[in-house]
């Protein structure tokens, strides 16, 4: 069938071997206080993101429960099997591919600096990921996961699990 030579290419693709990045660092509050305000922005998208990967919501009360919740995450170094489980994270296979994808952004990403970044070992933050009852969503650093994996690393994130949020049962 057509979708065999995809198949193949996907399953070789997710199956090259990734080299750890270790300069993945811990947002900063200005970060943090950057991605609450781009969530903020983004508050009705983050609704319908919430009723899919079934969380209710607000998913945070405000910044101090948000900035509580990204410290307190679970740090996880992900491949592309991983990412591949995340709603909203592009799955591109080249730098050029990932600039053609951030062009259709609202806000583009500068991908060249990200890149740059990652080859020159600079500190990158990590990528946020909620975690709901039914799956995953980025929060932030979709572009920043990509350019790791175009380049050949695997991205660390922060994994913030709100799966158990409403029953009272979550991780401390």
């Amino acid at each position: 069938t057509a979708s065999q030579p995809n198949q193949r290419w996907q399953q070789l693709y997710e199956s090259l071997e990734l080299k750890s990045y270790k300069n993945w660092k811990s947002p900063s509050v200005q970060s943090i206080k950057e991605d609450f305000a781009d969530f903020k922005r983004k508050e009705e998208k983050w609704e319908n993101r919430a009723r899919i990967i079934l969380l209710q919501t607000p998913l945070f009360t405000d910044f101090d429960d948000f900035r509580e919740k990204v410290l307190n995450g679970e740090i996880r170094e992900i491949d592309r099997a991983f990412a591949g489980k995340i709603h909203g994270m592009a799955a591109v296979s080249s730098v050029a591919a990932l600039k053609s994808l951030v062009k259709t952004y609202s806000k583009p990403r500068d991908v060249d600096r990200i890149v740059n970044g990652i080859k020159n070992e600079e500190k990158l933050p990590m990528p946020i990921i909620v975690k709901g009852k039914d799956g995953m969503w980025v929060l932030s650093g979709n572009t920043r996961c990509n350019a790791s994996f175009a380049l050949g690393f695997k991205p660390k994130v922060i994994i913030i699990d709100l799966s158990k949020e409403e029953s009272g049962e979550a991780d401390v």
